[in-house]
């Protein structure tokens, strides 16, 4: 009996050792951070660990599974989970898998701009992504980013309910799905773009209704394949009314066909993209926070005085661009232009 006594007493200390040594989710950052800034020493530019990119950027991408004696370290890589180590004791130890893990980390941190800020690209990295369309100059995808400009994460919000009441900014994948995100890219609240912290590229903005007011004419008097001016005094006039919703439905304007591109759209709904804008099908996020696919909707910047703001969108099935008025919790793609 006393030696169960005893062997019990020694299992619960144990286990309350393990409980108040085990490593909290700053620990398991900062031995990534640590381990992280070794492996690029050694195998990669030491420009990185100099430029302090990974002491800003990893932590974001660190999380944690708590098992209450020992935690598992986990990193995000192509918005996939990686156990790269184990913390107990107090001490945080990487695994076989982390210097693969990490090597492939350190890559995206060097060759792909959504691991860091809009206003850390450069507009000479850039410039090869922007079309100008008119007399304006747009970006060719919609806006990727997970950081606000001065490095805080954009949080990713899956669950409906709390997207629906946010009054902050958030992101999510069409049906909280990351396949979506190389064809589709990232669905974003109102909230997001209008964050004083600021999203877009330095010389770039969220753009106002009347510039997408500005672009739906351009490309609905001019036929870009030929070069040949069409006037289209009808389409004007609905363009000078605008009213407060769906102003211009009804009106068999091509807009819609030379914004999207030729690929990806269902129900013979592709376009020429001869604009060069590049609108893919990438779905929208609405009432209740749940998800419909195949069109293609973006934000415009100002609330209105009914609380809610202006969108723009082209349907999967024709060649039409609309607009309309909608609450600012919808989640919907942003397109950057130039100032």
């Amino acid at each position: 009996m006393k030696i169960f006594k005893y062997t019990s007493i020694v299992i619960l200390t144990i286990i309350a050792i393990g409980i108040f040594t085990n490593p909290g989710l700053e620990r398991h950052q900062s031995t990534v951070r640590k381990e992280l800034i070794y492996l690029t020493k050694n195998k990669f530019n030491d420009s990185l660990s100099k430029n302090n990119i990974i002491n800003t950027r990893i932590d974001s991408l660190v999380q944690v599974d708590n098992y209450f004696v020992f935690s598992k370290t986990k990193l995000i890589v192509d918005d996939k989970l990686k156990e790269i180590g184990i913390g107990c004791l107090g001490k945080v130890w990487m695994n076989e898998k982390f210097e693969s893990v990490g090597e492939k980390l350190i890559s995206r941190l060097i060759n792909t701009p959504i691991y860091f800020s809009a206003a850390e690209i450069s507009l000479d990295e850039s410039i090869d992504s922007t079309v100008a369309i008119g007399t304006q100059v747009w970006m060719k995808k919609n806006f990727d980013g997970i950081l606000y400009n001065n490095g805080d994460t954009i949080p990713q919000v899956k669950d409906a309910s709390e997207w629906v009441n946010l009054k902050t900014g958030a992101w999510c994948y069409l049906g909280n799905d990351s396949s979506n995100l190389k064809l589709k890219g990232r669905l974003y609240n109102w909230y997001a773009l209008n964050d004083p912290r600021g999203i877009a590229p330095e010389g770039f903005k969220v753009p106002e209704k009347e510039d997408w007011e500005i672009l739906a004419r351009y490309l609905g008097e001019h036929n870009l394949k030929t070069s040949h001016l069409e006037t289209r005094n009808k389409f004007q006039k609905v363009l000078n009314t605008i009213s407060d919703k769906f102003s211009l439905n009804g009106f068999e304007n091509t807009v819609g066909y030379k914004l999207k591109k030729p690929i990806g759209w269902s129900n013979k709904g592709n376009g020429s993209n001869e604009s060069g804008f590049g609108a893919v099908p990438a779905g929208e996020r609405y009432e209740k926070g749940l998800f419909t696919r195949g069109d293609s909707h973006w934000w415009c910047r100002k609330k209105l005085p009914s609380g809610k703001t202006s969108i723009f969108f082209v349907g999967y099935d024709n060649r039409r661009i609309f607009t309309t008025d909608l609450e600012k919790f919808y989640g919907f793609s942003i397109r950057f232009i130039k100032k």
